[in-house]
């Protein structure tokens, strides 16, 4: 008998595989563009609900209410309770921003043939006051983690404030990206902020470590909000590399002897820095000023002026000091160019320790006089404002970043950023709503 050697009919079952396969693949590209429509919606949702969250959101104060409002309008967006609308609050850059999670289930069609009911969604949506720093923009900001100040381990911080000194910033916030926190109960100091008789007003502090303050007299912390332990903030000049071009300059210690002279340089590039001493007038003409060898000093009572548009890059392991009744007025940064926004950039690759070990700094020290719109950016250096210094904004906006900041002394920095401009204008001040995330 050989009926079984018989292949008549042997191509039906393939045949019904193969269709069945087709219909369970249209049906689930039927189904997915569907819930693709229904993500896209559901994002639409999350959008939204975080910017009608905005007026009931303040950062660091938590999200109960605002989730307590999210419920209401879940309910009233789908009665049938498949959307869910929730808030958290979240760190973001160095600072905080509000997180609204929109999920729900979306029905399947032919789907259900090969059992698949219902697939569910989920959206996010971060918003905040746009800026850098997440929910603000920092004008004043320490880099390091672990900054090596002061004499001794229990001495650390990233900002210090004392012996009567203020830091006040308007329209902007401090953030310090030191995570230093007290060791031993005995180590008051080890802070990444801390207050000893000084007085510190900004929008917003945030920091990587902790907070603390003396409890001596003296000490003022008023700020919107403060918040601690939050993820060191990114530096936002990391991708910055200038490039030294122009004619060679003579410096101008190098043109004049003796004192009250007065001395015009202009742009270019200068091997043994700028100096200017012993009661001699200094003017700098607009544009950008290369220092290759040397420092940017002005002390002994010298007097520089600026024409509007002057950026100092320093590309060497030189040093930034105004003291001595000095004074430099009116440095305001360039509005265009490799260099817009940019009043003074150090090198983060040249090495800011001295021989012994110690952090070079960058220092306004006795009765300096210093008014600039612009970024000043002394990087891997710590920033030292001392014995009645004072340091303020000229006009539109001005932004500090340092390794590390110490003020003491009756010294005075007194920023006010309303409008931020060149590779600063995307940073913060009167900060505006947006996404983040």
């Amino acid at each position: 008998m050989l009926f079984w050697r018989d292949t008549r009919g042997s191509a039906m079952p393939l045949m019904t595989l193969t269709v069945s396969l087709l219909i369970g693949a249209a049906a689930f590209v039927f189904d997915l563009s569907l819930w693709r429509a229904d993500q896209k919606e559901l994002q639409q949702v999350a959008d939204l609900a975080a910017f009608a969250s905005v007026p009931d959101y303040t950062p660091g104060n938590g999200v109960g209410t605002i989730n307590f409002l999210l419920a209401e309008q879940a309910e009233l967006l789908d009665p049938s309770g498949a959307l869910s609308l929730s808030a958290s609050e979240v760190s973001f850059n160095g600072g905080s921003a509000l997180m609204i999670t929109a999920a729900r289930t979306s029905d399947s069609y032919f789907a259900r043939i090969f059992g698949a009911q219902t697939q569910a969604l989920s959206a996010r949506a971060g918003i905040g006051l746009a800026g850098s720093g997440g929910a603000y923009g920092a004008c004043v900001q320490t880099l390091a983690e672990t900054p090596n100040t002061g004499s001794w381990d229990g001495n650390r911080f990233g900002v210090k404030i004392h012996n009567n000194a203020t830091m006040s910033l308007t329209g902007c916030d401090l953030h310090s990206n030191a995570t230093y926190t007290p060791l031993e109960t005995w180590q008051t100091q080890r802070q990444s902020v801390y207050l000893d008789n000084g007085q510190l007003y900004a929008r917003n502090l945030s920091m990587s470590g902790t907070y603390n303050q003396s409890n001596g007299g003296g000490n003022v912390l008023d700020v919107d909000s403060m918040t601690e332990s939050v993820s060191p903030m990114s530096n936002p000049l990391v991708d910055f590399a200038p490039v030294a071009t122009g004619p060679a300059r003579v410096s101008p210690q190098d043109r004049v002897h003796g004192g009250g002279n007065d001395v015009t340089i202009e742009p270019g590039i200068y091997s043994n820095g700028i100096l200017a001493s012993n009661n001699n007038s200094v003017h700098m003409e607009a544009g950008v000023y290369y220092i290759t060898g040397g420092d940017f000093r002005s002390k002994n009572g010298t007097a520089i002026t600026m024409d509007e548009g002057v950026s100092v890059i320093m590309l060497s392991d030189g040093m930034f000091e105004v003291t001595d009744g000095s004074g430099v007025r009116n440095w305001i940064a360039p509005s265009e160019g490799e260099t817009a926004g940019i009043a003074f950039w150090r090198s983060d690759a040249d090495n800011c320790e001295t021989s012994w070990g110690a952090n070079k700094t960058a220092v306004f020290a006795g009765g300096a006089d210093f008014q600039f719109d612009g970024i000043l950016y002394f990087g891997d250096c710590d920033l030292v404002i001392s014995n009645n210094a004072q340091i303020t904004t000229y006009d539109k906006a001005t932004y500090i970043i340092a390794n590390s900041i110490e003020m003491t002394g009756n010294a005075g920095l007194y920023i006010d950023v309303n409008e931020p401009y060149g590779l600063a204008e995307s940073w913060g001040g009167e900060a505006t709503v947006g996404l983040v995330y």
